[in-house]
């Protein structure tokens, strides 16, 4: 199921800048694009999470905040 909006950009951006005005020693990095995002796991172990190559490509957005001595990195695309 696709939940795309218009501003999806505009809201991730706001989006982090509401969660570094809460937690400003955060870094927060922002893409947009499709995930997977759901419950995954077996039996035994069971964990809701989000995959793909746009929740990587955050990750390093947010890693590279500390390269650049900076508190929130987005992708413009």
């Amino acid at each position: 199921m696709t939940m795309a909006h218009a501003d999806d950009s505009e809201r991730g951006a706001r989006s982090a800048i509401r969660r570094h005005r809460v937690l400003p020693t955060n870094h927060i990095g922002v893409h947009a694009g499709r995930v997977l995002v759901g419950n995954f796991g077996g039996s035994r172990f069971f964990d809701y999470s989000a995959y793909g190559d746009t929740i990587n490509t955050a990750a390093r957005l947010e890693a590279a905040n500390k390269f650049l001595g900076t508190r929130i990195c987005v992708s413009v695309v």
